[in-house]
This record gives structure tokens, sequence and C-alpha cells, in this order.
């Protein structure tokens, strides 16, 4: 743009030309931001703006999200810890977090998801609900099985002989003893609710004793001789009651 007459001087037709140029927006740089280095920039006369991102190859430089693993396996980080979020994720459960380990298409690993990404040892439940599941093994803690029943018969041998005649209710619900001599039992972890029984197989006429027992009929029922006898012990409210049913040949 050439001044309006030969009579300005240059600098003042400079000058006219330059603003001239600016309502016009002509010649005004557009701004221009970018991220690079570690100092902050700022040039007015091209408008340019650098703003600094310290240690750019290890901050994350925004999170992405993903719909589902095709999603994720086709985007390639913009830096290494960049954070990602998958919403579908039906391996390792919905809204599961990634951290990019490269700069390549799929370079992500996953942090939170499904239990298998945590540290075991470092696991604490102390609320929520569990359901679902598969029977708790008793190796595990657990008792095998999904039911009282079921937890019963596998937390109990099927039947013991009574060592030092100690008949132990949380080992077994049934006993058996080969009774050759007068014998004095007791009891070990007695529990409500619980019903144990001892098959007593006399090979004569021998006395037995047991701890303190309400019998039906109010007095322990006088053994038979040379059979087999099937006591039933019953604890409810902490009374142990006794049956006796004789004479099994």
């Amino acid at each position: 743009m050439s001044c309006r007459t030969g009579n300005f001087p240059e600098r003042v037709c400079a000058l006219e030309t330059q603003y001239s140029q600016l309502i016009n927006s002509v010649g005004h740089p557009a701004l221009v931001v970018t991220n690079s280095g570690s100092t902050f920039q700022w040039n007015q006369q091209t408008q340019t703006l650098v703003i600094p991102v310290t240690g750019s190859t290890t901050n994350s430089v925004d999170t992405v999200r993903w719909a589902d693993d095709a999603a994720r396996a086709a985007l390639s980080p913009l830096s290494l810890n960049q954070i990602g979020i998958q919403a579908t994720d039906a391996t390792n459960g919905n809204y599961s977090l990634w951290v990019a380990t490269g700069l390549s298409a799929g370079n992500w690993v996953l942090r939170v998801g499904s239990m298998a990404s945590q540290q075991s040892s470092s696991v604490i439940i102390t609320g929520g609900s569990i359901s679902g599941i598969t029977d708790l093994a008793i190796a595990d803690g657990g008792t095998g099985a999904s039911d009282k029943i079921g937890a019963r018969t596998n937390l109990t041998l099927s039947s013991l002989t009574p060592a030092a005649n100690v008949i132990d209710w949380s080992l077994s619900d049934n006993y058996y003893a080969a009774i050759t001599a007068a014998t004095t039992f007791t009891f070990l972890n007695k529990m409500n609710g619980k019903t144990v029984r001892l098959a007593a197989a006399m090979s004569g006429n021998f006395a037995l004793t047991f701890p303190t027992v309400k019998w039906a009929g109010g007095n322990q029922t006088v053994h038979s001789n040379s059979n087999t006898d099937l006591y039933e012990f019953h604890q409810i409210n902490g009374v142990v009651y006794g049956t006796i049913t004789k004479g099994f040949a």
C-alpha cells in the first residue's frame, strides 16, 4: 500500500501502511501455541507462544478414552505414561485403567482392572459383598461347599476312632470304638446344634463313662454285652442330651 500523497516523510508512510494492514487484518500473524522444551517463550512480533513441557517423555500429556479392545489396540500413545480409560472391557471390567509403555499402536499396559492386576499381598477387603464365586477350598480357608450340610460334611471326617478316648466334636460327627476294658470318654470342642455319634463295639461286659449328659429316662442305659451300641449326643443351649440304641449284633 502506498501513501496517499508524496508529501509525508517515509517513516510516517510506513506507519500508516502497518496501521492500515492491522485494521484490515492483513499481514497480522496468527497466534501459534506449541508445547516443547523446558522454558517459557513469547514472541510478540511473530505471535508465537511456547509453553514448556518439563520431562515430556515421562509425564502424561492427557487422558484418552476408548470404547473397546479394538480401539485401544489401534491407538498410539502420545507420550510414555499417558493414561487411558477403556469404557467397555469384558475381560478386565468396564472402565479399566491403562498406562502407555511405548509410542507404538497398542502400547498400553493394564494398571487397574480386574483383581488379577492387583498386588495380591496388598489387597484389603473391608466391605462389599461376594457372590457367584467357586466354592472356596478348605486349604484356602473355606469349606469347599456353598451350604451348611455340604460344609459340615467337608469339614468333618466320615469316621474316627477317638484318640486317647477323646471325642472331638470338631473333627467328626461319627466315632467308632472297640471296647475291651472299662473306658472313660471325654468331650472336646462341643458346640450347640451339633450331633455326635459313637458306635461302641463291646467285646465283653465293660463299664462306659461319659461326661455330664442328660440321658433319656434320667439315667444312662446299661450297655449291651458283646454287642455294638450306638450312642448319640446332641448339644442344645449348652446342654448335652444323650440317647442309646442297643444290641446291634
